[in-house]
């Protein structure tokens, strides 16, 4: 199953597109001249520049049938009512351009000299590249949206444990190791910007398991939690059958363990069930603190005993699904 994003078309920029444009327009005048060459090249370039932004806004979905999670994925990296407007005002240049073009084909056949014609061709090129030129914040602000949102993976309806905990805790080495997942791993907090995918096989065939690395989350009110955190909450809410929480005991990673388990009761539903997994048990940490399971993701033989975990509370026949609304 693809995601709604993969196949999103690259955006050019206003400059690139007017390039193409003019080329295709330059190759058209090579086998026609007179009038006929300066109508071709008019058209030519109109046609260009005119199907190079409807591909673009066909490209693009409507986000208005989006199914979960992706619909509120991409509200959560993107500003999805800005995207719609611009891509409005893309669909609208479209047509003003096929206007410019038809207006001039007018002169075009009205022309009394070559001369008439080469300059109403001009002032054709000269329209198309200030109506052009003007969409470029535009066209800058679709191709970040892009960028954005095919980074969203591809999430199934696999039977899914979701690793959640604050940043730097080492959600992202314990899918690494696990998996075959190759999320970035550093020592800085937000390391990991997006959700992660990796899958665990099972022995029965075309069946398999979902781990769901999720951007670190911080304590505090939702309404300051920025994009990484919401795509978090918003696979903890509906994407997982089981949460993984990680926590840093050691408090290494520059948060209290009373701060990781206030952030842990405040983000993950009540019906969700909850394995807490202390990390970085090599370290030296107060031991006044019961965990379902202590671990080091730098122990192959702790991420195994770990991945055993997921393994018996995810196989297919065990996890209890939510119905359909």
């Amino acid at each position: 199953m693809a995601t709604p994003f993969e196949d999103l078309p690259f955006v050019d920029s206003a400059e690139d597109l007017l390039d193409t444009a003019f080329s295709s327009a330059a190759r058209a005048a090579e086998s026609n001249s007179g009038v006929d060459s300066q109508r071709a090249q008019t058209q030519r370039a109109a046609n260009s520049l005119s199907g190079s932004l409807e591909n673009l806004v066909s490209g693009f979905p409507s986000f208005t049938h989006l199914d979960p999670p992706y619909d509120e994925l991409a509200d959560a990296v993107v500003d999805v009512d800005e995207v719609r407007r611009v891509l409005g005002r893309v669909d609208g240049v479209s047509s003003q351009i096929q206007s410019v073009a038809a207006e001039t084909q007018r002169e075009l056949a009205d022309a009394d000299s070559s001369q008439e014609a080469v300059d109403s061709r001009k002032r054709a090129f000269a329209r198309f590249d200030s109506i052009v030129s003007e969409l470029e914040t535009d066209l800058q602000l679709l191709a970040e949206a892009r960028e954005a949102l095919i980074a969203i993976p591809e999430v199934s309806d696999d039977p899914t444990v979701a690793l959640a905990g604050a940043p730097n805790v080492g959600k992202s080495t314990i899918l690494r190791e696990m998996t075959a997942a190759d999320p970035d791993v550093d020592t800085y907090s937000f390391t990991t910007q997006n959700l992660v995918v990796g899958h665990l096989d099972v022995d029965t065939p075309g069946e398999r398991l979902q781990i769901v690395e999720t951007p670190g989350l911080l304590d505090r009110d939702t309404e300051e939690r920025n994009r990484m955190e919401r795509q978090s909450l918003i696979a903890l809410e509906q994407v997982a059958d089981v949460v993984f929480w990680i926590y840093d005991a050691s408090e290494s990673c520059g948060y209290t363990m009373e701060t990781q388990r206030r952030l842990r009761s405040d983000v993950v539903p009540p019906e969700l069930p909850v394995l807490e997994v202390a990390n970085k048990a090599d370290l030296e940490f107060q031991r006044d603190v019961d965990f379902d399971v202590e671990i080091s993701a730098e122990d192959e033989e702790d991420v195994s005993r770990l991945e055993k975990e997921i393994r018996s509370r995810l196989q297919p026949e065990a996890v209890e699904r939510l119905p359909d609304e």
